[in-house]
C-alpha cells in the first residue's frame, strides 16, 4: 500500500455479526440458567434431591469427634459485707499496707491462731466461722461470737491480768472465750467498715478509748493486739482483721 494512503474501512459480514450476537446471548442465558438451577437444587432437602437422581447435599457442619464441649462450673456468689451479722462468716487476717491475706482466724489455745483455710477440723483448715451477738438495742460496737457456739468467744483480754493499761510494760491483748475467763476482758468493743475491715476499741485504765493494732507472728502463726505507738517485737508485722466478704 502506498505511503500516506489510509486503508479503507471494511464492514463485517452481516452473517458473522449476527452469529456473534446470538452466541453472546446464548452464553449469558446458559450461565443464568445454571445459576438458577444451582439455587433451586441447593435449596432442596436431601429427599427431594434423591428423587431427582441427585446425591445428598454435604453436611453444613462436620462433626469433630475429638472436640469436647466443656461446661464451666458455676461461680458462687461472694458473701456481701452487708450480710455481716445475718450469716456466718470467716474472719481474715491481712497484712497492713498491701492487704495480702495472711490466713483465717481460729483457735488453738486461744482464739488468735491463723490458719491457711477455714471450715475444717484438722491441720491448716481450722479457721472458724463467726457471727455477731444479737442484741436488741442500737450500739455502734458489737460482740463477735463463734458461730453456733460460745456466745462471747472473741473477747479481748489483757495479757497482764492485773491491769487494763495496754501501755504497761510487755502488755498486749489476745482473744479468749470470756464466758470462762478471769482477768481483764472486754467483749462488746468491735465495729467494722462497709468493706468488712474490723477495728477494736479498748477502754484504757484512765477511761480513754484507744484502738489497738493487731500484729502477726509469722513463726508461730499467732496474732496479738498492741497499743498505738507501742513497739512490738521486731519479728511481728502489722496487720488488720477483716470479715471474709466483699463490699456491696
Amino acid at each position: 500500500m502506498p505511503r500516506g494512503i489510509m486503508p479503507s474501512f471494511v464492514p463485517p459480514h452481516p452473517t458473522m455479526a449476527g452469529f456473534s450476537v446470538f452466541a453472546c446471548i446464548a452464553l449469558l442465558s446458559a450461565l443464568l440458567l445454571v445459576q438458577v438451577n444451582c439455587a433451586i437444587v441447593s435449596g432442596r432437602t436431601n429427599a427431594e434431591r434423591m428423587s431427582l437422581g441427585l446425591p445428598p447435599a454435604p453436611p453444613k457442619r462436620l462433626y469433630a469427634p475429638t472436640r469436647v464441649r466443656r461446661l464451666e462450673p458455676a461461680v458462687p456468689s461472694p458473701t456481701l459485707c452487708s450480710q455481716i451479722g445475718s450469716r456466718d462468716m470467716a474472719i481474715e487476717l491481712r497484712k497492713y499496707g498491701d492487704g495480702t491475706r495472711l490466713g483465717f482466724i481460729g483457735k488453738s489455745t486461744y482464739y488468735n491462731t491463723v490458719y491457711n483455710n477455714f471450715g475444717g477440723t484438722t491441720g491448716q483448715s481450722r479457721g472458724m466461722l463467726w457471727n455477731v451477738e444479737q442484741i436488741y438495742y442500737k450500739n455502734t460496737y458489737r460482740a463477735i461470737t463463734v458461730a453456733g457456739n460460745a456466745p462471747h468467744a472473741f473477747c479481748a483480754a489483757s495479757n497482764d491480768e492485773s491491769t487494763q493499761d495496754l501501755y504497761a510494760p510487755n502488755n498486749f491483748l489476745y482473744n479468749v472465750d470470756c464466758t470462762q475467763s478471769g482477768g481483764v476482758t472486754q467483749r462488746r468493743n468491735y465495729k467494722w467498715l462497709a468493706t468488712g475491715e474490723i477495728s477494736l476499741q479498748w477502754t484504757d485504765v484512765n477511761g480513754y478509748d484507744i484502738f489497738p493494732i493487731p500484729y502477726y507472728n509469722t513463726q508461730n502463726k499467732l496474732f496479738r493486739w498492741y497499743a498505738p505507738g507501742a513497739v512490738p517485737p521486731s519479728n511481728l508485722i502489722p496487720a488488720y482483721l477483716k470479715w471474709s466478704c466483699v463490699a456491696g
